[in-house]
């Protein structure tokens, strides 16, 4: 995952290459208030076998005011619907032949541990859920 807090001056596009050709899908997101110098509190990702379930695993959050976001991708033409208390902020799915959707949401949290968190897809395929906890600037 590529992290970094944006100025002023960034480009107004970017350009991802991949090593082979493959399908993909990607979210940008922006987020006021998170740390320029440090945004990453902690985070923790998994890949899951076929389901309409997509789980990403507990992160431990260090300090209250933190804001939790949750990055998924199904294989499938699928809408995703976010963790229960959590609000989404993107979703977007590739065409018939890409097969693929990715979704983010988010919430604030508290310190200690979030538990597992759970979208879930309207059609099955292999997927990967991650939890990415940002931190507050000083």
């Amino acid at each position: 995952m590529r992290r970094r807090a944006t100025r002023p001056s960034d480009a107004a596009s970017y350009v991802w290459t991949f090593s082979s050709s493959q399908v993909a899908a990607g979210l940008v997101l922006a987020y006021r208030r998170a740390d320029p110098v440090n945004p990453i509190d902690t985070s923790s990702g998994q890949a899951n076998p076929s389901s309409t379930a997509i789980v990403a695993p507990s992160v431990q959050v260090a300090s209250s005011g933190s804001m939790l976001v949750s990055l998924v991708g199904v294989a499938a033409n699928a809408g995703i619907t976010p963790p229960a208390g959590m609000a989404e902020r993107a979703e977007v799915a590739g065409g018939r032949s890409e097969k693929i959707t990715v979704e983010a949401s988010d919430a604030g949290v508290g310190a200690g541990a979030t538990g597992t968190r759970t979208s879930t897809a309207s059609r099955a395929g292999l997927s990967v859920g991650q939890l990415v906890v940002l931190r507050t600037a000083p």
